[in-house]
């Protein structure tokens, strides 16, 4: 039976090392990619959530809803009603803003970020929401490029084409 050197068990033993460490690696991207994928997900989740709750007003209560379509159409409302209609294009935007970002970042699906921002952008000319959108695209309440997607989403027709 042979014998070991001290120096030769060291290189055995960086040998195992560099396996191990490897291995590691190799489990830490797994988990990051995992953990990335459920932050994704989570990310699209609640803000499908937040979006939802604002919609289901709309569909649960037929005075607000109504309210709604008097906004959308330009028709006449009340202080009380316009204030009530203005805080809620704000919870959208605030919406719009958190996807924006979490996009950015690439938190949301490219795809589920498309869908979503078209979705927003034709809300955002109605009425009620145009103003609503206009007015923080030129407000310090939003970062800049959640301002500067805002304007460039006022310069586009439905169809994605810009305003001349």
């Amino acid at each position: 039976m042979r014998r070991w050197t001290l120096a030769q068990w060291a290189q055995i033993a960086d040998i195992a090392a560099a396996a191990a460490v490897v291995v590691s690696l190799v489990f830490v991207g797994l988990q990051v990619r995992d953990n990335t994928e459920a932050l994704r997900s989570g990310n699209e989740r609640s803000l499908v959530d937040g979006l939802e709750r604002l919609e289901i007003v709309r569909v649960t209560d037929a005075g607000f809803a109504e309210l709604m379509l008097r906004a959308e159409s330009g028709g006449a409302l009340s202080d009380v009603d316009r204030s009530r209609v203005q805080t809620l294009a704000y919870l959208y935007l605030d919406n719009w803003e958190q996807a924006f970002h979490d996009h950015q970042k690439g938190f949301i699906d490219p795809d589920i970020w498309q869908a979503l921002d078209t979705w927003l952008a034709t809300r955002s000319r109605a009425g009620y929401f145009r103003d609503a959108v206009a007015n923080a695209a030129g407000s310090r309440s939003y970062s800049q490029d959640f301002a500067a997607h805002l304007r460039a989403v006022l310069g586009r027709e439905p169809g994605g084409a810009q305003n001349k």
